[in-house]
């Protein structure tokens, strides 16, 4: 049996764990810049707050302060969510984290009412040890558990579908975008084809369907009919690729300041990296001026280094020096970052017979302390000199809660 845990609006509900005076108020989390809304609360969205909404055409709603707004805070958000992650490893020792938001457990149990008693006393516990909301959905597969955990948000936070009268009865009701696997372009084909709802996705011919739609919808149709073919992955293959981009928070003409820029999105980039144990071959790196700038101007330069590596210095050289082959003088630049790809295991990395394995294991204990001590104080504890001081570029933020559960000082006070 698969168990969905979803938490409930989750990056507005990070911020009113810490802040009571947010609680039953519409509040919106906005994007690097404060430029539009990325995340709603469920009362924002009754207001008919749509995601990707301008700041600008939300500033009635703020000015009668009818709406609230935050700006993102992504350091909170990912740690409340590994306490939430953690916390579920209560309940399951199989567990896939699907995304910041949302992981499948796997459990060895079929009776109705004992699955509906873990589903509240997972929900019950994730609020009292973390203060976020869930929805919990529990079916036979996996595409079911998620249907059940989107029934779940309208429900009392919990949906079982587990005989074929309570399935048929849920997915009638499920429009096609809300199926796990069918994207819009999908959905707009089998529209074409009468099929507007997951019941009458889930009966259609199986020869017809992987003719026309391949065979990952025909697996999610099977997943519908309670045949499992998505199994629990615990330890998901490692990621292809790496990036690390912003918008600045001014348009930005010099050379150094765009390069400060760059530094520190190599050295994020190369944090994660390191944090999963992988090296990298290949980088990119990219800039372009605003969308509606008169010169519009994008242009990338792609390296593949001489050998794998994971270590900063190294990466950012590299990184600025492509970012010299691109960069134009005169305009003025909104956004850049970087890629990183063609990545290896660390441990499974052959050195090159002419290289030199103590100079290659020094560079790896300063990356390491660099590391540790970053993740026991700040993210920016230590940094290199080529990331600057000032940051022009850097995002603007002025409505950010505090860090308060990775940052010393700014730690939650009563």
């Amino acid at each position: 049996m698969f168990i969905l845990v979803d938490c409930n609006n989750f990056y507005a509900s990070c911020e009113k764990v810490f802040d009571l005076r947010l609680h039953n108020k519409p509040l919106v989390i906005l994007s690097s810049n404060d430029g539009c809304a990325i995340a709603r609360s469920k009362e924002a969205k009754q207001l008919g707050v749509k995601m990707g909404q301008p700041l600008f055409e939300l500033r009635n709603l703020i000015e009668s302060g009818t709406l609230l707004t935050k700006s993102s805070n992504f350091s909170l958000y990912a740690d409340m969510s590994q306490r939430v992650m953690q916390t579920l490893f209560q309940f399951s020792e199989q567990i896939e984290i699907y995304s910041i938001d949302e992981a499948f457990l796997s459990i060895d149990e079929e009776n109705k009412e004992k699955l509906f008693s873990l589903g509240c006393k997972i929900k019950t516990t994730i609020e009292q040890w973390t203060g976020i909301p869930v929805s919990v959905g529990i079916a036979p597969t996996k595409t079911l558990a998620k249907a059940a955990s989107f029934l779940a948000k309208q429900q009392e936070g919990i949906s079982i579908l587990l005989d074929d009268q309570m399935i048929d009865s849920a997915l009638k009701s499920l429009p096609l975008e809300n199926i796990w696997g069918i994207g819009r372009r999908a959905a707009k084909r089998l529209k074409k084809e009468g099929i507007f709802n997951a019941k009458a996705f889930k009966e259609m011919d199986d020869i017809h369907l992987r003719n026309t739609l391949g065979v990952n919808l025909l697996k999610v149709a099977l997943e519908l009919r309670k045949v499992a073919c998505y199994p629990i992955q615990e330890n998901p293959s490692c990621r292809k690729s790496i990036v690390c981009s912003r918008s600045f928070a001014e348009k930005l003409t010099a050379l150094e300041d765009i390069q400060e820029a760059v530094s520190f999105f190599v050295t994020r980039a190369a944090e994660k990296l390191r944090e999963e144990k992988l090296q990298t071959r290949f980088l990119a790196v990219f800039l372009a001026t605003g969308t509606f700038y008169e010169n519009q101007y994008f242009n990338q330069c792609k390296m593949v280094l001489p050998n794998y590596t994971s270590y900063t210095p190294e990466l950012i050289s590299k990184a600025k020096n492509g970012l010299s082959q691109i960069f134009k003088p005169g305009l003025s630049y909104k956004k850049a970052g970087v890629l990183l790809t063609d990545f290896i295991e660390g441990s499974s990395y052959q050195t090159d017979i002419f290289e030199n394995t103590q100079k290659e294991q020094k560079k790896n204990r300063a990356m390491q302390a660099i590391d540790q001590i970053n993740q026991h104080y700040d993210k920016t504890a230590l940094y290199f000199a080529s990331e600057g001081v000032h940051k022009k570029w850097k995002s603007a933020s002025a409505q950010r809660s505090p860090r308060y559960t990775t940052s010393w000082e700014e730690l939650f006070t009563v």
